[in-house]
Parts: structure tokens; C-alpha cells; sequence
């Protein structure tokens, strides 16, 4: 692996992990009432939001399951958001909806209930 490659891998899981502790930290802030639940539902739109843009491009499945992930971790952490509608809708094939994506959004279709 050439080092242009490893950097760019290092890039891609620091980027990884602090979206999943904004979503974490999102989460929590919404659990103790700081939030409203319409920012909540309002977050939640936006990375499904940005689910659909990125399912549709080449090259983007990564960053499909990264915004899944963070959705799951903030419903799992506040037990509020996403509509069960849009999660279905973002599930649909696309070329750059990896199986992990997919399974996440099952995942929380089930939290989601």
C-alpha cells in the first residue's frame, strides 16, 4: 500500500469517527431536553437527505454507510426522528447503497418499530 493510499485510509476513519460522536453527542444533548424533538426529526431529515444524494452517485458507498450509521446512533441515543417512510424510502437500491447501509436502515426501521 503506498503512502499516498494509507493517508488517504487514516483521512477516511478520522472522519468516520467524529461523525459518529457528533451523532452521539447530538443524541444525548436530545435525550437530556435540550434539543426539540423538530430538531431532532430536522437532523434526522438531513442525513437521509444526504442518504439519497450519495445511494445515487458512483463511488459514494462509504459515505452511505456513514451517514446510516450516524442516523442509527442518533435514534438509538434519543428514541426520536427519522420517519419510518423515509427510511424505507432511502433503502431502495442504489449504486453506491452498500449491504452494510442496508442493514443499518433495518436496524433502524426496527428501533423505529
Amino acid at each position: 500500500m503506498a503512502a499516498a493510499e494509507y493517508a488517504a485510509f487514516v483521512a477516511l476513519r478520522t472522519r468516520r469517527r467524529y461523525r459518529r460522536g457528533y451523532a452521539a453527542f447530538i443524541g444525548e444533548i436530545a435525550r437530556l431536553k435540550i434539543l426539540t424533538v423538530a430538531d431532532i426529526t430536522s437532523t434526522c431529515g438531513v442525513i437521509l437527505d444526504g442518504i439519497m444524494a450519495t445511494k445515487v452517485q458512483e463511488d459514494q458507498g462509504l459515505l452511505c454507510e456513514e451517514y446510516a450509521d450516524c442516523l442509527t446512533k442518533l435514534v438509538k441515543a434519543c428514541a426520536a426522528g427519522a420517519s419510518v417512510e423515509r427510511v424505507k424510502e432511502a433503502m431502495v437500491r442504489g449504486p453506491s447503497l452498500t449491504n452494510k447501509a442496508r442493514f443499518a436502515l433495518m436496524d433502524l426501521l426496527d428501533i423505529l418499530g
